[in-house]
């Protein structure tokens, strides 16, 4: 799943945990309230499980929060649509989202990037490269067009650098 979604579910998550704890409620009493196991107040808090709709509807009840209800709805449903969108990418193989990023990168007139455990895309080697993304083909079960999917990587890093 791409960064986006996973920070996205995270902020989701956030609010719902400042909307409990405005409330003066602790997670095992939400949990109490909304028939839910205790664990699953901060699987969703901090982004470990996406929401339903009525774990949504469930938080604003029990909080007192029903206006912030449509927001958090919409909030979700984008995410929804983001993973459908990521999921839909990678059905069709490495490469394209590969294509993607170089296209991204090669109109940016300035690239900021930080991995703290991985090098970044535009400094990778050949071999690097494949090992990274041989892992998350096996992983999201995307086609196998690893040997495509590298060679776009590469090319990724004969972008013009700007004067």
């Amino acid at each position: 799943m791409t960064n986006s979604v996973y920070d996205a579910r995270e902020a989701l998550g956030a609010r719902l945990r400042e909307l409990r704890r405005r409330s003066g409620l602790t997670g095992r009493a939400l949990a109490g309230l909304a028939g839910w196991h205790e664990s699953k107040v901060s699987k969703i808090e901090y982004g470990r499980i996406t929401p339903t709709d009525a774990d949504i509807r469930a938080y604003c009840e029990h909080t007192g929060s029903a206006d912030q209800l449509p927001d958090l709805l919409a909030t979700l449903h984008t995410i929804d649509a983001a993973y459908v969108e990521w999921r839909r990418i990678l059905g069709t193989g490495l490469q394209r989202r590969q294509q993607k990023a170089l296209k991204l990168e090669a109109e940016a007139t300035v690239i900021r990037d930080y991995q703290p455990q991985i090098i970044p895309g535009l400094l990778q080697t050949a071999e690097y490269a494949e090992a990274k993304l041989r892992r998350g083909m096996e992983f999201h079960q995307a086609p196998n067009d690893l040997d495509a999917a590298v060679s776009k990587r590469m090319e990724r890093q004969r972008i013009p650098l700007p004067a």
